[in-house]
Parts: structure tokens; sequence; C-alpha cells
């Protein structure tokens, strides 16, 4: 079984690391033997808020964690504006709270992810 310390990735906020951290959120999903629609989901979920975090502009970095040891194992994406979504396009917190019902956004800009019960209907 993977250590039991939360998986990090900081990496700088621009459009070339989009793809960085989904690749992250797969590979630690998978490490821990999500099924892949979890996976996806995940995924889906990492692109929309990472997207959000790269259009909110300001440099700086990202961070990507996600903590199944936690009491309930999360997925966070920080630091996220979330009235950054662009006018005319679907609001990417739609997104992700439609898949994900129990996204809860912090007073510090990070948005959590439980992940409990998506984990619990695997079993």
């Amino acid at each position: 079984m993977p250590d039991s310390q939360p998986f990090r990735l900081t990496i700088p906020s621009t459009p070339a690391n989009l793809a960085t951290a989904r690749l992250f959120t797969v590979a630690v999903a998978r490490t821990f033997g999500f099924n892949e629609e979890l996976v996806a989901d995940m995924r889906l979920a990492t692109s929309e808020l990472a997207t959000m975090v790269v259009s909110a502009g300001g440099g700086g970095s990202m961070s990507v964690s996600i903590d199944v040891r936690s009491s309930p194992p999360t997925l966070t994406v920080a630091p996220v504006d979330v009235s950054s979504a662009a006018s005319g396009f679907p609001n990417p917190m739609d997104i992700v709270t439609a898949v994900f019902p129990s996204t809860r956004i912090e007073d510090d800009g990070r948005v959590v992810i439980d992940l409990s019960e998506d984990l619990a209907r695997e079993h």
C-alpha cells in the first residue's frame, strides 16, 4: 500500500501544466486502485479546477492534493478563484459539483472534494 502521507503536487499555474495536474491525479487514483469511473471523474474535476486557477492569472503556483487516509478521503485543488469563471461558458464549479455534490470551497481558496461516498460505492 502507498505511503500514508497525502500525495501533493505543487506546480506553476500555467497552461502548460494543466496536463501535469490531470496526470498526477490519474496516477495517484490508480495507485490506490480506484475504479476507472472514479478516476475519470477525479480527472475531470482536477481539469476544471486547475483551468480556473490558470484562468485567474496572477502567476504563482497551484497545488493538487489527494489524501485517501484522511477522514473523509479528499481531492483538493488550490488556490481557486471561483469568481473567475468566464461568462458565456458553463461554470466549472457547476461541473465539479454535479460530479461530486459534496464539494466545498474553503475560505483560503481551496476546493475540497469529499471522496468518501464514491469510494464506498466501489466496495
